[in-house]
């Protein structure tokens, strides 16, 4: 699909240009997986680079669940992985 590849191109444009804090990545996260923030029992933030832009590694436990989230310094959620928590 060509509007794949396009969207992606986008989003590095737009994370260039935008900055958001780790405490936003966190937020962003929890949104997503449709999680309050008093639900949380556990969270972690790394930074990484990927492809020159800046990544928030997002990890947290909530409701018996494991978050993980890669969410670029424009807010976009470029992936995640949702498990059990053991």
């Amino acid at each position: 699909d060509a509007a794949v590849p396009q969207t992606v191109a986008e989003s590095r444009s737009t994370a260039q240009t935008a900055e958001i804090t780790a405490e936003q990545a966190k937020t962003y996260a929890y949104q997503h997986a449709g999680v309050s923030a008093d639900a949380v029992q556990y969270c972690k933030v790394d930074t990484d680079w990927e492809h020159g832009s800046l990544i928030y590694e997002v990890d947290f436990v909530a409701n018996g669940m494991e978050y993980e989230y890669d969410i670029n310094s424009a807010g976009i959620v470029m992936k995640w992985d949702i498990e059990r928590a053991d």
